[in-house]
């Protein structure tokens, strides 16, 4: 059996994964508590209100959520494969709700009481995302570049 040290997986990267795992794992479950409670609560809306309007917007929060979570765990899946891209689709995944929140700042979408409301949210798991943001780029020598070719036919 031989060892080759380009695809040996650091200790550090492990448990950076093996933490993002769990940390995804359990928002994942509670973006699906919230998916499945606020689809439950809606239910009473769908009575008073218009079909089409019920389904644009039940849920949307945490549905939103789940999505950025699953993005999340492609990237971390990506960066236990030793797969740079996992990094950036990672940090892109993590950064979307931050940028969404200044967007919402920025266009004045956000009544004064949302927006600190939605800023006190955002402002907890910053150090956090940024700890690991870091954490993940001192690993990057770890993991492989890889180009996507595209091959179309003549």
């Amino acid at each position: 059996m031989t060892s080759d040290k380009s695809s040996t997986r650091p200790t550090f990267l492990k448990v950076l994964c093996i933490l993002s795992f769990i940390g995804i794992g359990i928002n994942i479950l509670i973006a699906l508590f919230g998916l499945v409670y606020s689809s439950i609560v809606d239910i009473a809306t769908l009575k008073t209100s218009d079909p089409l309007y019920f389904f644009a917007n039940t849920s949307s929060m945490s549905l939103k959520n789940l999505v950025v979570e699953l993005v999340s765990l492609t990237g971390v899946l990506l960066m236990w494969r030793l797969q740079r891209i996992g990094f950036y689709v990672y940090v892109f995944a993590e950064s979307f709700l931050y940028f969404e929140f200044i967007y919402l700042i920025t266009t004045a979408d956000v009544a004064a009481a949302n927006a600190r409301q939605i800023g006190v949210e955002m402002v907890w798991p910053l150090p956090f995302d940024i700890a690991f943001f870091i954490m993940y780029a001192l690993q990057l020598k770890y993991m492989n570049k890889q180009t996507i070719t595209v091959d179309i036919p003549a």
